[in-house]
């Protein structure tokens, strides 16, 4: 009888060890890649003080932000004087805190469904004309995504003009912000949405540049499938239909996947008619949107 009652114990012992070992433990489950869509856009609002921005801001700029509403992540240039009608009709959670009006404030913000950290504004250290009335450069962030991953994001808006110094002087804004990602986000998934004032086709300035530390340009590889423009174009608008999805603009947005996380653009457009009230433009730029698949990897 003693024999019997072992024996039914060791089975007892033996199935319930079995049975454990072929538990999954419930974190296990996230051990597989969580897909998920990110919709950017990025938009020069034309945030100057009326009278002086070539737009309307003080009529325009509730309704800007009212209708960003519908994107994930947004990044938003010359955001000075009416950051109050903006980010009162935004309802994105996360937001950066304004940096001030003209002539104290960078323009730069960006608004999020996801947290965003680490916010730190860095002035160009060359700024020419006009363009040294307020501390233009470029912001950077950390946003964190889905299943404890996290994108690095920045914003630019580069030196304006079309003159030689206007040039060398952007020339040196891209290179100042290339250095600063080498440095601060070597291996890291980034996003880079801003004004870069800048377009392929120019011969001094180095967009170029950004291609080896691994990044795409969303236009590029949608609307012109990887080729870039010719150098040499004299001019800025060096497209006789601007609407056109082959023509470049100064506004972009550029991606880069890391191990982690891994970038597939879906779709990319310029928003010259969402951005539209009673067929006059919202502001002087038309916006750029990128729709990205963000496969994280474990």
């Amino acid at each position: 009888m003693y024999r019997s009652i072992l024996n039914v114990i060791l089975i007892v012992v033996v199935a319930y060890s079995c049975k454990k070992e072929n538990t999954t433990h419930p974190d296990d489950e996230l051990q597989y890649p969580i897909v998920d869509t990110i919709h950017v856009i990025s938009y020069n609002v034309a945030g100057l003080p009326e009278g002086i921005s070539s737009s309307q801001p003080a009529s325009n700029t509730s309704e800007i932000g009212r209708r960003l509403n519908t994107y994930d992540i947004v990044s938003v240039q010359e955001d000075f004087n009416y950051n109050h009608f903006l980010y009162g009709t935004s309802n994105h959670p996360y937001k950066t805190k304004w940096s001030g009006p003209v002539p104290f404030g960078d323009g730069l913000n960006v608004m999020s469904r996801y947290k965003l950290t680490d916010l730190d504004r860095q002035k160009w250290k060359d700024c020419y004309g006009t363009d040294c009335l307020t501390p233009k450069g470029f912001s950077y962030n950390r946003i964190e995504i889905q299943g404890g991953a996290s994108i690095d994001f920045y914003n630019i808006h580069a030196n304006a003009g079309k003159s030689k110094e206007d040039q060398q002087t952007r020339r040196s804004n891209l290179l100042q912000m290339y250095d600063y990602i080498e440095k601060h986000s070597e291996g890291r998934a980034v996003i880079i949405a801003g004004d870069f004032n800048s377009r392929y086709a120019l011969t001094v300035d180095t967009l170029e540049v950004y291609r080896y530390l691994g990044f795409l340009d969303t236009w590029i590889e949608y609307s012109r499938k990887g080729v870039y423009p010719d150098k040499g174009v004299t001019r800025l608008d060096a497209c006789d239909n601007l609407s056109s999805g082959d023509c470049e603009t100064v506004d972009k947005i550029l991606f880069r996947s890391n191990e982690q996380v891994k970038f597939k653009l879906l779709d990319y457009q310029k928003q010259q008619q969402e951005f539209v009230r009673d067929g006059e433009d919202l502001s002087d730029h038309w916006p750029i949107t990128s729709l990205f698949e963000i496969t994280i990897m474990y």
